[in-house]
């Protein structure tokens, strides 16, 4: 559903991993793709999208928090790739949805995210750099989105219309949750029938299947 390649730099050291968010039986699935073997750990009780991508990533990196947490030192570069995962499989030419760039020198310190779901750029002070690779990749995904680590969850419900002389129900995409339309909307681009009248409306059915984590 959701993947997110991960490399970093530690004290002159290079590492990568990679993260695969799926649906599961009772909420969805974290599995963290190490130097060895995968692993899966449940994250029960929440669905697919009620929060942002970053948020999820986030949710499924604390599941191996301790792990990571091992990772310490002086961090200089860190590159988090999200591109989505078409039921359990990782295209490796998939095109990125967002690219999340830390980058640490001796006269500045900044995150620079691109992509079609996010583009920004942040100053970083050094002093706020965290030292375990756990919690830098929290510190970086917050800057993403401010909402990680509130109470409580965007809902993903919203209001269907039905299409005069028979056609699909449509959503309007400004109702969709702002933290998830421009993953809906990079999900879309791939399927030109799910978005009409230039973008304003959507397909009622490809929204639920997209909030439940189906492709």
């Amino acid at each position: 559903m959701l993947h997110a390649e991960i490399k970093y730099r530690v004290d002159d050291a290079n590492g990568q991993f990679g993260l695969t968010i799926n649906r599961a039986d009772t909420g969805l699935s974290a599995t963290l793709h190490g130097p060895y073997f995968p692993e899966v750990r449940e994250i029960a009780g929440y669905m697919p999208w009620q929060e942002s991508g970053f948020a999820m990533l986030s949710r499924g990196l604390a599941e191996f928090a301790q792990e990571l947490g091992y990772e310490a030192g002086m961090f200089t570069e860190a590159e988090i790739r999200f591109t989505f995962a078409d039921t359990g499989a990782v295209a490796a030419n998939a095109e990125p949805l967002c690219v999340a760039n830390f980058v640490c020198s001796a006269t500045a310190n900044r995150l620079v995210v691109d992509g079609p779901v996010l583009r920004m750029t942040a100053p970083i002070r050094g002093l706020d750099i965290p030292e375990d690779l756990f919690a830098l990749l929290q510190f970086l995904l917050k800057i993403c989105d401010s909402r990680i680590g509130n109470s409580g969850s965007a809902a993903t419900e919203v209001l269907t219309y039905s299409a005069t002389a028979g056609g699909p129900d449509f959503i309007f995409v400004d109702d969709i949750p702002t933290s998830i339309q421009p993953w809906f909307l990079a999900s879309a681009k791939a399927k030109a029938h799910i978005l009409q009248r230039g973008g304003l409306l959507a397909s009622a059915k490809a929204y639920a299947d997209f909030c439940s984590g189906r492709p």
